[in-house]
């Protein structure tokens, strides 16, 4: 790593700290530069006007989309806490509610056990689990579940 032997090079005469973007002595540029640069690239690129911090912002939908666990994105991005992300970007993953119930469904059903009529009957009563957890997008598009129960009630 470069910032290793820069360290090693100027010894006691190195800035010591964890900085991402540093001078060669360790000492941490002023945000300015940083943003001057990363705003010259990105035009000399041809991408849109994007400020610095909106690239947290893309990394942590980008990482949602892609399957990262939120609790590992929550980290890498520095929130205090899981649920406070999970409020942040919660829009991202807003309607995987579907195929939500149908992992589910897969999983505890597992792959060719019993009959196509059985295995029928269990992944429209896990989707209507799915139903009475999320009552207001029901990811099996009924309206009401085989059993009497609606809208997250019994009836």
């Amino acid at each position: 790593m470069v910032q290793n032997r820069e360290r090693e090079f100027f010894g006691n005469d190195y800035h010591p700290g964890d900085y991402v973007f540093t001078f060669e002595d360790g000492r941490p540029p002023h945000p300015d530069t940083i943003r001057q640069r990363f705003d010259r690239l990105a035009a000399a690129a041809g991408l849109s006007r994007i400020t610095f911090h909106d690239l947290r912002h893309s990394y942590a939908t980008g990482a949602l989309k892609a399957g990262i666990s939120p609790k590992v994105i929550s980290e890498r991005i520095g929130h205090a806490n899981v649920g406070f992300f999970l409020q942040t970007y919660a829009h991202v993953l807003g309607n995987d509610d579907r195929e939500a119930a149908e992992r589910a469904a897969a999983f505890l059903i597992g792959n060719g056990v019993g009959s196509s009529q059985r295995r029928r009957q269990l992944e429209a009563t896990v989707r209507c689990l799915a139903c009475l957890m999320w009552p207001n997008t029901c990811p099996s598009g009924m309206k009401t579940a085989p059993g009497g129960v609606s809208g997250g009630r019994f009836t």
